[in-house]
């Protein structure tokens, strides 16, 4: 039985989510303003950027004044704790936007890990020493391991822990701590 082509085209679907889920990603709605539905992901790059060209063109100091405010507001983001914990829910990658106080936050990192184990690559040097948030990092992606300290990837006793959480993990330790693990 041959396989169903996608079609967006089909009247049924009028805005993202109205797609299959495995589809959706590969489209962005278009604001009922500017006439709804969906596009593509590339076309909505293009017409984003000649909106930019056009805001430029009336206003040449408009796009360095909406960086600017952007910027203000990733900063105020990196400070606030709460909006960085709520930030994490949708933005895995949040925590490397945010100031040093907060990734030595073990409640802020923890969160984040929790989503995305590759974050401990921002935590603080404190908490990369940490057993319990790099075992933490490790439940979610066994490469996390690259980032946690010399220390730790050096210590067999938590590397007879990680083995426990994440077994995959060890492949990421230099060729004498496997060998010494007894792992080829």
């Amino acid at each position: 039985m041959a396989k169903e082509k996608f079609d967006p085209s089909i009247p049924e679907y009028k805005k993202v989510a109205d797609l299959p889920k495995e589809k959706q990603r590969r489209f962005i709605d278009v604001p009922e303003e500017e006439g709804g539905g969906f596009v593509g992901r590339e076309s909505a790059n293009i017409i984003l950027e000649t909106k930019i060209e056009e805001i430029v063109k009336k206003d040449p100091k408009a796009l360095e004044r909406k960086i600017n405010q952007l910027c203000e507001e990733a900063i105020g983001m990196g400070k606030d704790r709460d909006k960085l914990l709520k930030l994490l829910e949708q933005d895995k990658w949040a925590l490397s936007r945010a100031l040093l106080e907060l990734r030595s936050d073990k409640g802020v990192v923890l969160k984040a890990l929790e989503r995305n184990g590759l974050a401990l690559a921002r935590a603080s040097p404190e908490l990369r020493s940490d057993r319990e948030v790099v075992l933490k990092a490790l439940e979610q992606n066994g490469r996390a391991l690259l980032s946690a300290s010399p220390e730790l990837r050096s210590d067999m006793q938590f590397l007879l822990e990680v083995a426990k959480v994440n077994p995959k993990a060890l492949a990421y330790t230099p060729d004498n701590i496997r060998q010494k693990l007894g792992i080829e």
